[in-house]
């Protein structure tokens, strides 16, 4: 069965620590295929580490290897842990700090950090046992590199719309929209 680990900036955290602290860290420590191996056996997987949407690429990577015939289940895990790097890499793109995110409006500016981990498991319709707590009905990405923090409005669009085609819904029929980091729309994690 596939893991697929959507990150920002995979093992950092532990890198620096090694770095800073002499934290007993090798090679094979940053790779989470290591650690998932250790623990559970997993011989498959994957690491996205795309930014604040990595975690819904790994998401659309797990629905086009089922609908591709690759596998009837995937696990589809996202983390991150804030480290210094990641606090300099933001000052770097990001000078004027957001009080708070507000998706879609023209004020919006950069970036909130957080750190979490959360992961789910995505399967065939109709392969699996338990209950089902959601459905994956559509799934479209865009990476257009328009700016830092913000995607193209233009590359939004044709995401969404592409989304909305797979799916085979209108846009009144949409509950529920997640943003990538910056809260400047598109679709990530």
């Amino acid at each position: 069965m596939p893991v697929l680990v959507g990150t920002t900036m995979r093992e950092q955290r532990s890198l620096e620590l090694w770095w800073r602290d002499g934290a007993d860290v090798t090679l094979e420590d940053l790779h989470f295929g290591t650690a998932l191996k250790a623990a559970f056996g997993a011989s498959t997987t994957y690491t996205l580490a795309n930014a604040c949407s990595a975690s819904l690429y790994a998401l659309g990577m797990a629905t086009y290897m089922i609908q591709g015939g690759l596998a009837d289940t995937v696990v589809v895990a996202g983390t991150d842990a804030a480290s210094e790097g990641g606090f300099g890499t933001l000052d770097r793109v990001q000078n004027d700090l957001p009080d708070a995110l507000r998706p879609f409006d023209v004020t919006h500016k950069g970036m909130l950090m957080g750190e979490g981990a959360a992961a789910v498991v995505v399967q065939r319709a109709g392969t699996g046992t338990g209950p089902v707590h959601a459905r994956v009905r559509g799934v479209s990405m865009g990476c257009d590199a328009h700016h830092a923090t913000a995607p193209d409005p233009d590359g939004i669009t044709r995401a969404v719309l592409d989304a909305h085609r797979r799916a085979g819904v209108r846009a009144s029929d949409i509950d529920l929209v997640m943003l990538h980091g910056s809260g400047g729309g598109g679709g990530g994690g």
